[in-house]
């Protein structure tokens, strides 16, 4: 509530309540629209400024009798937000991706962006999560259960947060990004006293969010590369990952597992538990990462030599 309340005087100025008219509200939500901010997001933001002026004016401000906020559309209508067209990637694009010149020519952005551009597009068909999940990534999330390597998505830190409860997870990594080097990156990481996956990135924006550089150089280099349909940004890896596992035989409810859907809010039987202990079994994570496979994905060109050098001292310790 108090970040929709900054954001909303940071777009307006400092107004007193008698004076916000339904425009005001309106702008605000346009702006929000502008960031490309989920539907949901932009709707919880409007709910909680719509919320605080209805206690106020039960509490504090009898005399305003009109809630600017209330019945603010989202959805539909001209020039009202429309459900995003999204799709995955296909293979062939993926391809692109991986020989462009940020794998092939070292060609990473300057700044915060530096090291998260070089893995999250990999790490994107491959463990399936949202792009805050990967920019938010601390060393300790990066844990071996029962000899196998996975990343906990999680919410346990200060500065971490998830879309919904049930998006706290672990996700078995995947052999290839394992191939891929990532484990041993990370242990350069913390061998270095990072406490972070990703140290440079910066959640000093008006969000607060990690991704938010990260996101917005994603969308600017896929048009460079010739990828600039408005359907593909970096959530069309979640796309991609929950068609491959179909494609792969998993199965759908362990697929909602690996992307944090699968506690739904009318499972009372799981629904009580706190995240942490409400986890689908991870033996059957582990096969169904194993089950899954991109066969015309061209990557081993990024393989490195021995991706486990030092990895069980760096990240066990």
């Amino acid at each position: 509530m108090q970040k929709a309340v900054l954001e909303f005087h940071e777009l307006h100025g400092a107004l007193s309540i008698e004076t916000i008219n339904r425009q005001h509200a309106r702008d605000y939500r346009d702006a929000l629209i502008e960031r490309r901010l989920s539907d949901g997001t932009i709707e919880n933001r409007i709910g909680f400024l719509s919320t605080l002026v209805r206690h106020g004016q039960l509490e504090m401000v009898e005399h305003v009798l009109a809630n600017p906020f209330e019945r603010i559309e989202i959805y539909g209508g001209q020039g009202l937000r429309t459900p995003k067209d999204r799709r995955a990637f296909d293979v062939g694009e993926l391809n692109l991706i991986y020989a462009s010149r940020l794998y092939t020519q070292n060609d990473r952005p300057q700044g915060q962006c530096a090291e998260a551009a070089y893995w999250a597009p990999l790490m994107g068909p491959l463990v399936g999560a949202r792009i805050e999940e990967v920019a938010q990534l601390r060393i300790e999330d990066i844990q071996r259960i029962n000899g196998s390597w996975s990343l906990r998505i999680c919410d346990l830190g200060d500065d971490q947060t998830i879309k919904t409860p049930g998006s706290f997870r672990r996700v078995p990594l995947h052999d290839a990004l394992v191939q891929l080097g990532f484990l041993k990156y990370a242990a350069e990481q913390a061998r270095a006293g990072a406490g972070r996956v990703f140290p440079s990135l910066s959640n000093d924006n008006a969000n607060r969010i990690w991704s938010n550089a990260l996101g917005k150089w994603w969308n600017r280099y896929i048009d460079g590369i010739g990828l600039s349909d408005s359907r593909l940004d970096y959530h069309s890896f979640r796309y991609t990952f929950r068609q491959q596992c179909s494609l792969c035989g998993i199965e759908n409810e362990t697929r909602d597992a690996l992307t944090g859907h699968w506690v739904s809010n009318n499972d009372s039987g799981r629904t009580y538990m706190k995240a942490e202990n409400r986890q689908y079994p991870y033996p059957k994570l582990v096969e169904a990462m194993k089950s899954l496979r991109y066969d015309e994905l061209q990557v081993s060109h990024l393989f490195v030599e021995e991706p486990m050098a030092g990895v069980e001292e760096a990240l066990l310790r």
